[in-house]
C-alpha cells in the first residue's frame, strides 16, 4: 500500500491597495508500506517460485513531494496588473521496475540493490500582465486582456523519468542523472495571450 502524509499551507496578504502577496507550501512524505510477496515466473510463464518485493520505505514516484510558490501582484495604475511567481519543486522520484526490488534469495535486501533515482530539484519563474477595460454605463462589465509568460528564465529541467538507471563511474550524466534514462524535459519558455469578456 501507499502511505501519503504531509502538510499544505497557503496564504494571501494585501499590505497595500496596489500590492498583493500570495504563496503556498506543500511538504509530503509518500512511500510504500510493507513488503508484498510475489510469484516468480520464467520466460515461458512457468511458475518457478516466490519472492518478497522489498518496497517498504520506497518513495512514490511521478510527483514532487516538496513544492512551494511565492508570488506578488502589483497594480501600478488602476486596472493594470503585473504578477510574478517563483515555483520550486524537489523530492521528485523516477518510475521504477518492481523487479528491481525483488528478494529471491530471502536475505531481506533487494537482489539488485534497490536503487531509486531522485531527480534534480528545479525552480521556475512565471510572469503575467493584464489590463481590464471597464464597459457599460455602470462599469459592471469588463474586457480583460492578459499576457502570460511561463518559465521566464527558460530553465532546463527534468519533469519525469520512466526509467531508473543509476549513474556508475564513467557514465555520462546530466546534473547527476545517467543520460541512459528515458526522461521527459519540462517546457521551456512559453507564452500565451487571452481575452475574457465578463457580462
Amino acid at each position: 500500500e501507499q502511505v501519503h502524509m504531509g502538510v499544505e499551507v497557503d496564504f494571501t496578504a494585501r499590505p497595500a491597495s496596489f500590492l498583493t502577496f500570495n504563496g503556498m507550501l506543500s511538504i509530503g512524505d509518500w512511500q510504500y508500506s510493507g513488503n508484498p510477496l510475489g510469484t516468480v515466473f520464467d520466460d515461458g510463464q512457468n511458475k518457478v517460485g516466490e519472492a518478497t518485493i522489498i518496497l517498504d520505505g520506497v518513495k512514490v514516484s511521478d510527483a514532487a513531494q516538496t513544492t512551494w510558490r511565492l508570488g506578488a501582484t502589483v497594480e501600478p495604475v488602476q486596472n493594470l496588473f503585473f504578477d510574478t511567481s517563483w515555483y520550486h519543486a524537489d523530492n521528485l522520484y523516477a518510475q521504477f521496475n518492481v523487479l528491481d526490488f525483488q528478494d529471491e534469495n530471502s536475505d531481506g535486501e533487494p537482489d539488485s540493490g534497490g536503487y531509486q533515482l531522485k531527480l534534480p530539484a528545479y525552480d521556475l519563474i512565471d510572469a503575467g500582465l493584464s489590463y481590464r477595460f471597464t464597459l457599460g454605463k455602470d462599469k459592471d462589465k469588463y474586457l480583460n486582456l492578459r499576457l502570460n509568460v511561463n518559465n521566464v528564465l527558460n530553465e532546463i529541467y527534468i519533469s519525469e523519468s520512466t526509467s531508473n538507471r543509476e549513474a556508475q563511474a564513467g557514465d555520462e550524466t546530466w546534473n547527476g542523472v545517467n543520460v541512459a534514462n528515458n526522461v521527459f524535459w519540462g517546457f521551456g519558455r512559453t507564452w500565451n495571450m487571452g481575452l475574457r469578456y465578463r457580462f
